[in-house]
């Protein structure tokens, strides 16, 4: 089952475009991207309190979170994402 945010708040809101660089500020590094067809692997190091703001961000994206993971990295957190990207209907 897919994590989706957005779809526990209905659909009235518009979902912004995806850009991996949006993910870079205030705590929280790029490390890598990795585009797919159909979405991509978003690798980032982020402080423990901005975890919570990386999935609210991505909720507001035209992406769904397929699954994630986390791991230590010094004195941060690794967190890897496996994305999908919405398609329009």
């Amino acid at each position: 089952m897919r994590y989706s945010p957005a779809a526990e708040q209905g659909n009235a809101q518009i979902r912004q475009g995806f850009s991996p660089l949006d993910f870079q500020h205030g705590g929280t590094k790029l490390v890598h991207w990795k585009p797919s067809r159909n979405g991509g692997e978003l690798t980032l190091d982020a402080d423990w309190a901005q975890i919570p703001d990386v999935f609210t961000r991505l909720a507001q994206r035209d992406v769904n979170v397929e699954a994630f993971d986390m791991s230590p990295q010094g004195a941060q957190l690794r967190l890897s994402i496996q994305l999908e990207r919405l398609h329009a209907e």
